[in-house]
């Protein structure tokens, strides 16, 4: 989702039939003046619900009574897990009322292996009439019903449910949501004229907490619904977009239709989704490279039916085509080919990655690539609570980056300066989310956003090659394909495609702060270079130092080599290199991380005639040493010695790769013949001295 601010198959079917409507269940009386936002509890209270109560006015007693049944309600709701909803609503383009007649059917089933189920717990706003509830088929009475102000809702079944058994309910409820603004971008559904195209379309955004603004769910990050199904009867002017494939679109009475959508994904309550408006359809086609089963994936975007908005935007649509070839080769074939891409125009500022058909205001090329990487990073694999939502929206920012450096490589440097600057807006807090109630920290810009994708580019950095970095995401999303994860799990993944600890690296930028800055110095002195870099961190009492890899970058003389680029590792505040430099080639410019792979400020980078080199000619042979270029491709250059030298390339499963013989004075390997990956380079010299360093081949 990009805000305001910035730019299990089921295989029984449903048929829904209205039913005669009940008298409508009244809400439960509250003791004290509330309305819907964000306070400031505890964060860890409610990682994965919607915003508690703010009290305005009654006794402590009250607020303290709020609380504890929102905390036992949860508790509830958590005792069954949902699999399948059927919404079946009404809905028009001029208005958020919700028909008379709408309903969800919901099937779930008992968590509990020896306990009864004898009330369950589901959420609906207190401005929705609710008109009756079914469990099973059977109409529960009035008075088993109970509503509390704040939303939530207790049926107490005539019949308890057995454990680990399956059970059935339905809701009839009508009403028009009162405008809260607890949503992301608004409210959990919303009426409004675009103001560009003159056009009126009523939308639902549910994330975070907005989805029981405009159906009865449980909204909770770790359950997702194994699949739904969506109806909406609308007047027949209109079109009504949402998730999976349009089965039907139904003539009804008094000229209305519905239209019939059904996804067999896996999808989180927020995802669900409705656009209503007088659409016209555009449909294109992607074909990524490896579909399993077909030759092709529709991209249906349903745009607003104005002569002039299609032609207006038509380009920028047709550029999801190779957007999704091109992040299916990287990430892994778009997750739901089996049904569709597509998008739902709205006039809300951004847009929000509704599964499989995304609602947008506009097409600019980023919005684009980040609500289509969600697709990937948020939708098919998703954060299991709030706290770790860069995991969504981190990816999501990279993806811009990548879509430009796929298919706007001019405009990809500009993008990633933006992002770094952002970032170092802040010069303190986490990517992490402390407070998991508050729709600003969750869905900060500086923060969720930009810091996120910075994060992830470095993440690209540390595996050391391409080829490394796209095999563990692929990895990573086959691995959680349909589920939910945490930042642990994302860091285990990683090690074990990289087979390398990373713990260093998620805690000194997901839950750590800030970011590092340094002064740095160089001199060559012969063929050395001696390099300099005395770090400080922006957040030093909380995270004191940044390790990273570095690129140096030297560029020589004229009449000497071509620029080279050199791969260090920083693992103290204040350290210092000794790189080789070519025999008779005069630095005239050093470059430290030239590329912006790291959140690193450089405030000084200049020559410094004082550093020399130190210590003995045998100690500086037996001293860590650097290659380059780092990563390589058909060469990799190493310091030259007096002496010969046994050279071996081992992989990381320790199988010996190559043994060869290095006369003195010699520098080059030839690496042409490796397969892509990482490597571990010994150098054995004539005294049992052994060096090593790890490198990196791509193709």
């Amino acid at each position: 989702m990009i805000p305001a601010t910035f730019a299990v198959v089921l295989t029984a079917v449903f048929t829904a039939h209205a039913q005669a409507l009940r008298p409508p269940l009244a809400a439960e009386p509250a003791s004290a003046v509330v309305d819907f936002r964000a306070d400031g509890a505890s964060p860890g209270t409610r990682a994965c619900r919607k915003s508690h109560l703010v009290r305005h006015a009654g006794p402590q007693a009250a607020a303290r009574q709020i609380a504890s049944d929102s905390r036992r309600h949860e508790q509830l709701m958590n005792r069954y897990d949902v699999s399948y909803a059927h919404l079946d609503i009404a809905l028009e383009r001029t208005a958020t009322t919700l028909g008379l007649g709408s309903n969800v059917q919901t099937w779930a089933r008992n968590r509990s292996a020896t306990l009864a189920l004898d009330t369950i717990g589901f959420e609906l706003h207190p401005s929705l009439t609710l008109d009756s509830v079914q469990v099973n088929g059977q109409r529960v009475p009035t008075l088993r019903v109970q509503r509390i102000l704040n939303g939530d809702v207790r049926v107490r079944p005539v019949a308890g449910i057995a454990p680990g058994a399956t059970f059935r309910t339905r809701v009839w409820y009508h009403g028009t949501p009162a405008p809260t603004g607890a949503a992301a971008i608004g409210d959990g559904i919303t009426s409004a004229n675009s103001g560009r195209w003159g056009n009126r379309v009523t939308w639902t955004l549910s994330q975070p907490f907005s989805a029981y603004e405009w159906w009865p769910c449980k909204q909770t990050l770790s359950d997702k619904l194994d699949s739904v199904s969506v109806w909406i009867t609308t007047s027949a002017t209109n079109k009504a977009g949402s998730n999976g494939l349009l089965e039907a679109v139904t003539p009804r009475p008094n000229g209305k239709v519905r239209y019939e959508w059904k996804s067999r994904y896996p999808i989180s309550y927020y995802l669900v989704s409705a656009a209503v408006a007088e659409y016209v359809e555009y449909t294109i086609y992607a074909h990524p490279a490896g579909l399993p089963l077909a030759d092709s994936i529709p991209v249906v975007n349903y745009v607003y039916n104005n002569p002039q908005t299609l032609p207006f935007w038509k380009d920028d649509i047709d550029a999801t085509v190779p957007m999704i070839e091109n992040f299916s080769a990287k990430l892994g074939v778009y997750p739901f080919w089996r049904e569709k891409y597509g998008h739902s125009m709205a006039p809300l500022g951004g847009g929000m990655e509704h599964q499989t058909m995304t609602t947008q205001g506009t097409f600019e090329f980023s919005l684009t690539a980040h609500e289509l990487m969600h697709q990937w990073f948020g939708d098919n694999v998703t954060c299991r609570s709030w706290r770790d939502i860069w995991l969504n929206e981190g990816f999501a920012t990279y993806g811009e980056y990548l879509a430009y450096e796929a298919l706007r490589p001019a405009d990809a440097p500009a993008w990633l300066a933006d992002v770094r600057q952002t970032a170092f807006s802040r010069f303190t807090g986490s990517v992490a989310v402390p407070d998991t109630l508050d729709n600003g920290r969750i869905f900060s810009s500086a923060l969720t956003y930009q810091k996120g994708g910075a994060v992830v580019h470095m993440l690209r950095h540390v595996a050391g090659s391409d080829s490394l970095f796209f095999a563990a995401i692929r990895t990573y999303q086959q691995q959680f394909t349909d589920s939910v994860v945490v930042t642990a799990d994302l860091q285990r993944s990683f090690e074990a495609s990289l087979n390398r600890p990373l713990g260093w690296f998620f805690e000194q930028w997901i839950a750590g702060e800030g970011f590092a800055r340094t002064d740095a110095g160089w001199n060559q002195v012969g063929t050395q270079l001696i390099f300099e870099s005395n770090q400080t961190a922006t957040a030093a009492a909380i995270t004191p130092f940044f390790r990273m890899p570095l690129e140096v970058r030297l560029t020589f003389a004229a009449g000497g080599p071509a620029p080279l680029t050199v791969r260090i590792e920083q693992t103290q505040p204040s350290q210092r290199w000794t790189l080789p430099v070519p025999a008779g080639a005069t630095i005239s410019r050093v470059e430290l991380d030239p590329n912006f792979w790291n959140l690193l400020q450089v405030l000084r980078l200049r020559r410094n005639l004082a550093l020399q080199p130190t210590g003995t000619a045998a100690e500086v042979a037996r001293a860590p040493f650097n290659v380059y270029p780092n990563p390589c491709t058909d060469r990799l250059t190493v310091a030259p010695a007096d002496a010969p030298r046994q050279a071996e390339i081992v992989d990381l499963a320790g199988r010996l790769v190559q043994r060869l013989r290095l006369a003195p004075h010699a520098t080059d390997l030839d690496t042409r013949h490796l397969a892509a990956g990482t490597y571990v380079l010994r150098l054995l010299a004539p005294d049992g001295a052994v060096r090593q360093v790890r490198f990196a081949k791509e193709l």
